[in-house]
């Protein structure tokens, strides 16, 4: 495809932008709601395992899209953000519905603050596009072990 082609499917650079956004977030939430709704009654943490695991997945190995979603949403520019908004919001919520129903059975402790453990979970995961390599480093897959292993069991010795 010519370069000039891409403008046959799209009004401008902006659109095209908003595309990759909207596609980019769309395929976490649906590869995270899929992963999680395939475990039906399981215990909350393997359901936020199975979420931890997919986001990962989909940020690292399967979509270029979601990448360059989590790049540069902070630079853009607020017009551009405000559209995206509700998907991340509701991404966001579905995030907090799932760690309060941990919290309700008691499978996070009842001090934790559900809004900034979801903040830190999710940005810890986001940030891993900066880092993470998987030619070099163990696979995605051991990743989201680690991650898992980190969010429940923390940095202290057993």
């Amino acid at each position: 495809m010519k370069a000039g082609s891409i403008y046959y499917h799209f009004d401008s650079k902006t659109a095209i932008l908003d595309e990759i956004l909207e596609l980019g977030l769309q395929r976490i939430v649906d590869a995270v709601k899929a992963s999680v709704n395939d475990l039906g009654k399981g215990s909350h943490r393997n359901k936020i395992s199975a979420a931890i695991k997919a986001h990962l997945v989909t940020l690292l190995q399967e979509s270029d899209y979601t990448s360059a979603n989590i790049r540069i949403y902070g630079q853009l520019p607020e017009r551009i953000k405000k559209r995206h908004r509700p998907l991340r919001r509701a991404y966001g919520k579905y995030w907090d519905d799932m760690l309060v129903d941990a919290q309700r059975a008691g499978e996070i402790r009842p001090e934790i603050l559900i809004v900034p453990l979801r903040r830190f979970i999710l940005g810890a995961m986001n940030w891993t596009v900066e880092w993470f390599d998987a030619r070099k480093s163990s696979s995605v897959q051991e990743l989201a072990n680690r991650t898992t292993l980190l969010i429940f069991n923390g940095i202290l010795p057993r």
